[in-house]
């Protein structure tokens, strides 16, 4: 199985939205909000896809929704009549047994994972508990901690997105993981990423100076990220016209290799023939299309 970790902003949940059913077969999405507004809506429009997943109850960032908001926005409020999803709660240096206690305690109909960020030093502890599912976040957490602690329902998830400070500092390919190849060898039940989002959120942001597009693709079983930036790389004007440049490599790209394709890749392909900018998310939307697509095909 593969659990992508996404951010409940639009354009991740249009890119879960827009996907066929079928692929959700092997796919699960652990879900983060990030405010009880929008993250609400975006959240309503995974249930109406009816498809299993993941809602984290404390991402550990400041100005993110608490753990009694998500009981009281999303539990109790638009997911109460909701019965395929499940919650997980995040493991860092910090958190404590009795924190543990009260969430495997809560909502009692429904499942429970564990998201170890960092070790937990009571391995015995952590072993005992009857878990759905119990994620590794490497490299942070050791494969070693892992094996002590797992019942069987171990899934490693490693953030294999190099993300640059700008865009203009991308290389033209960097290699992004092989874990959808190795992680059984591990003892592991599925794998993770954060797409090619990274696992840090990112609120907005400037104009950029250069635009970049990425596409992911496997080649000799591993998964590498293609970047395409825009020849013209000053100031911040004409965003359309450096979209149209990186758009061009990446047609070419794809037309060169040939039977690499995907929704993703195809939503491009119309933008191009379109020649139609529909702004820097909906791109970012694109490139984690074919991300979750490719990824789910190759296992």
């Amino acid at each position: 199985m593969y659990f992508p970790f996404m951010f409940a902003k639009l354009n991740e949940a249009s890119a879960i939205v827009e996907l066929d059913s079928s692929l959700f077969q092997k796919i699960i999405p652990v879900l983060m909000p990030n405010n009880t507004g929008s993250s609400k809506k975006n959240i309503q429009k995974v249930a109406k896809k009816n498809i299993d997943f993941i809602l984290v109850v404390n991402f550990l960032k400041k100005g993110f929704p608490t753990q009694k908001d998500i009981q009281d926005h999303f539990i109790d409020d638009i997911l109460k009549d909701y019965d395929k999803f499940s919650l997980a709660y995040i493991v860092d240096n910090t958190t404590t047994k009795k924190q543990i206690d009260n969430f495997l305690s809560s909502n009692k109909t429904l499942e429970k994972s564990l998201i170890f960020k960092e070790e937990f030093g009571d391995e015995a502890y952590i072993k005992a508990l009857k878990l759905k599912y119990t994620f590794y976040i490497l490299p942070k957490v050791s494969l070693v901690f892992a094996s002590n602690t797992s019942n069987k329902n171990s899934v490693i998830v490693f953030d294999g997105f190099e993300k640059q400070v700008r865009n203009s500092d991308y290389p033209s390919k960097s290699y992004f993981s092989d874990l959808h190849n190795k992680y059984s060898s591990f003892g592991s039940i599925g794998f993770g990423d954060y797409t090619i989002t990274g696992k840090d959120p990112q609120e907005g942001g400037s104009t950029p100076l250069a635009v970049v597009l990425h596409l992911t693709k496997i080649e000799s079983d591993k998964a590498y990220v293609y970047h395409f930036v825009s020849d013209t790389q000053d100031g911040t004007k004409d965003v359309a016209g450096k979209f149209f440049e990186s758009l061009g490599d990446l047609v070419k790209f794809v037309k060169a290799n040939k039977g690499y394709t995907s929704h993703g890749i195809s939503d491009f392909e119309k933008y191009h023939s379109d020649n139609h900018f529909p702004g820097l998310g909906v791109c970012k939307r694109m490139s984690m299309k074919n991300h979750l697509e490719i990824i789910h095909n190759k296992i």
